[in-house]
């Protein structure tokens, strides 16, 4: 787990979980250690999420939200870089949001 003034969120072990609470994302690692991210204060640029880990849908709904680029490998560290999209359904079709600002 790194925390780093560029406001990236590096979750490299294992057993650490990323969520939201209160307007800030919160890292816990697998001791019960939390660090709070204020989502307002600080503008986070990426998050990379290694195999091992788990994320809320709170916090990945946040993540697309704001356009944070997320990075998703495995343990033998390949990556995967997608953006994540927003879907929203009108009268019973899915339809992707675009330009949400």
């Amino acid at each position: 787990m790194t925390h780093s003034r560029s406001q990236r969120i590096v979750m490299d072990g294992n057993g650490s979980y990323l969520g939201m609470s209160k307007g800030c994302f919160v890292l816990k690692d697998r001791n019960g250690n939390e660090e709070k991210y204020p989502l307002f204060e600080n503008e986070i640029k990426e998050v990379v999420l290694r195999s091992g880990n788990s994320v809320s849908t709170g916090a990945l709904s946040s993540l697309g939200f704001w356009g944070v680029d997320v990075l998703v490998m495995t343990q033998r560290a390949r990556a995967y870089r997608n953006r994540i999209h927003f879907f929203y359904r009108i009268n019973g079709t899915m339809q992707k949001l675009e330009n949400v600002f």
